[in-house]
């Protein structure tokens, strides 16, 4: 997806350039919205059962918005929601943990048995944001299997992570490393307006 391309192209993520990623489908305004996630849950499991052995970094799914309007924080919000409770739909491990506590700090997204860290990029947010991203009706979602962050040596190092938040605040693209920090996952998976504003339940 060329609006992905140009987000990651634009990240201060030393680590997003040598990523090795799986684009899912685009989103067709023409199909239902249901035909569409399924489309995207059938792709995506086939990633799931090649990614660990074929070192996969990440999928990207695109999600469109209700009528194709224009994004804001709350229909996106909703539509994640939407989109992440249809997928459980087709999957029994992604069905089962989404039955869970997701304020719980053992909770993590999964699908196809592969846990994963979700991440939403929206134009909804302001453009100097750090989930910023330049795609109009519709929004990202990057599902990152938690075996990535140890292919990446480093990635999870204090040091490191010190050097990435240092490197988006510098560039006046801030994000909240306290609420990271605390590692409850589901309030990662969205990011407030404000860098320090409360989270975002996107389950309500």
């Amino acid at each position: 997806m060329h609006e992905f391309e140009l987000l990651r192209s634009a990240t201060l993520c030393p680590f997003a350039a040598r990523a090795k990623i799986w684009t899912g489908p685009r989103w067709d305004s023409l199909s239902s919205r249901s035909e569409c996630l399924r489309r995207c849950a059938r792709d995506l499991a086939d990633f799931t059962r090649v990614a660990v052995d074929e070192g996969y970094d990440g999928y990207v799914a695109e999600v469109g918005l209700p009528l194709d309007v224009d994004a804001d924080l709350d229909l996106v919000r909703k539509t994640f929601h939407w989109f992440l409770r249809g997928m459980a739909l087709h999957d029994e491990s992604c069905r089962e943990c989404m039955a869970k506590d997701f304020l719980d700090k053992g909770w993590q997204f999964e699908f196809g048995n592969v846990r994963m860290f979700l991440n939403v990029f929206s134009s909804c947010y302001p453009k100097r944001h750090s989930k910023y991203a330049p795609i109009k009706g519709a929004f990202f979602v990057f599902f990152q299997p938690e075996v990535s962050f140890k292919k990446h040596k480093g990635a999870s190092d204090v040091a490191m992570k010190d050097y990435i938040r240092g490197r988006f605040a510098s560039a006046g693209r801030p994000y909240n490393g306290r609420q990271i920090d605390e590692r409850i996952e589901a309030l990662l998976y969205m990011f407030p307006e404000d860098p320090n504003g409360p989270p975002v339940m996107w389950w309500l």
